[in-house]
């Protein structure tokens, strides 16, 4: 599989994968619903998808498993337009769905959570800021949108918790979930103590998920600018051997 799929590709693969997933999804909510509008679980489409989700998670996690560390933040994070680009991509489309839910909040905790996302959103901005110089952010910016996205996520499994066809919401739950903890790696990065494997798989499922969670005008903002800040911001997938991790600490000793 390794020979099939370079790691460089990964991002694209992951991508391309979970537009499949989003079709699939589609189809079974367009023609694998009963008269009562609930989910037909053994429908063609129910079926290929969770044999899609299943493969897909097993091929990252082989296909991510020779990652080793690499002790340099530069090393995964360099200087990058592209990458500075797409954290204002993020902020903006964050920025403006939180704007919109101030209007639209039904409790407090709706509104909390869309304040929290205006200012994860000038978080966003400030990590692209410093993704176009080069330097590790402050560990509190990312930690600043971790606390935005829990908050987000109690705050939408109310809803969740309320449906009784899990099919409606799973891949909402999960996508927020990985990207919840893909942001807490990468706080382990500004820290400079951050993990590649974890970091890279987290971040892949995020953008896999986040496809097959285009459904629905109020999940599309989000998800289109979390797969547009993940897309650009997934650390090397420059394979090291043990030789090269060797002579890096030497170097770092010297």
């Amino acid at each position: 599989m390794k020979k099939l799929i370079n790691p460089i590709h990964l991002p694209l693969w992951t991508l391309l994968t979970g537009g499949v997933g989003l079709l699939l999804r589609v189809w079974l909510m367009t023609s694998g619903v009963d008269q009562k509008g609930f989910v037909i679980t053994s429908h063609a489409a129910a079926w290929l998808l969770f044999a899609l989700v299943l493969g897909v998670m097993v091929a990252l996690v082989f296909l991510t498993k020779d990652l080793m560390e690499a002790g340099k933040y530069e090393f995964n994070f360099p200087v990058s337009e592209v990458s500075c680009y797409g954290a204002f991509v993020a902020a903006a489309g964050i920025g403006i769905g939180s704007v919109v839910d101030i209007f639209l909040s039904a409790d407090t905790l709706e509104l909390v959570v869309a304040l929290a996302g205006i200012v994860a959103a000038a978080l966003l901005v400030l990590t692209g800021i410093f993704r176009r110089k080069g330097t590790p952010p402050s560990l509190l910016i990312h930690i600043g949108i971790c606390v935005y996205l829990m908050l987000r996520l109690v705050s939408d499994y109310r809803h969740w918790n309320a449906d009784p066809q899990i099919l409606d919401y799973c891949f909402q739950l999960v996508a927020t979930a990985c990207l919840l903890l893909t942001t807490y790696q990468r706080a382990s990065f500004d820290a400079r103590e951050g993990k590649r494997r974890p970091y890279a798989f987290l971040n892949l499922s995020t953008i896999f998920f986040s496809c097959i969670s285009l459904v629905g005008w109020s999940n599309i903002l989000f998800f289109l600018s979390v797969i547009v800040w993940q897309m650009t911001d997934l650390c090397s997938l420059i394979p090291l051997t043990l030789d090269d991790i060797s002579f890096g600490e030497e170097d770092s000793e010297c």
